[in-house]
């Protein structure tokens, strides 16, 4: 009987999370274009002053937080179907377009999550043109990586 009430409460904290993220990406201004968290979190805390190394860490913080939160709503597809253009914007336009390699392993493991929640759209058939072209240009060394976003893109 304990452990039943304690999966129920379990149960209701992460329908109330769920309810909380989805009036967050509702909510106006989130997907605005120009006024993008995630992107301009991201770019405030690789363009601004401090030690590069602590730069570094946020940021890949901030990419991890992203994987986190696609990886908790993958039972909400229409939540993150919200989410995937300002992510792929910030995926594809910032660490890919840019060369961040510091970058490319939480980038591709969003990536990835973000290939896993069924039928891919044509945005996410861009981001593996913009991974294909870092793949030659410089991402060979994360090839663990793109093999596993390149696999989930030809078992769905």
């Amino acid at each position: 009987m304990w452990e039943a009430k304690l999966a129920l409460e379990d149960l209701e904290d992460q329908q109330q999370l769920i309810a909380r993220a989805k009036r967050a990406v509702e909510a106006r201004g989130f997907l605005d274009e120009g006024a993008l968290p995630p992107q301009a979190t991201f770019t405030q805390v690789v363009e601004t002053g401090g030690d590069g190394d602590e730069k570094a860490m946020v940021a890949m913080g901030v990419l991890n937080t992203l994987d986190t939160l696609v990886t908790v709503l993958e039972e909400q597809r229409e939540l993150v179907a919200m989410l995937e253009p300002t992510l792929l914007q910030l995926l594809v336009g910032q660490v890919l377009g840019q060369s961040l390699l510091e970058f490319y392993e939480e980038a591709l493991s969003l990536l990835y999550s973000l290939s896993c929640r069924g039928p891919l759209s044509a945005d996410m058939w861009k981001a593996f043109e913009a991974l294909y072209l870092a793949f030659q240009k410089d991402a060979f060394d994360f090839f663990t990586g793109v093999s596993h976003f390149c696999c989930a893109l030809c078992t769905e």
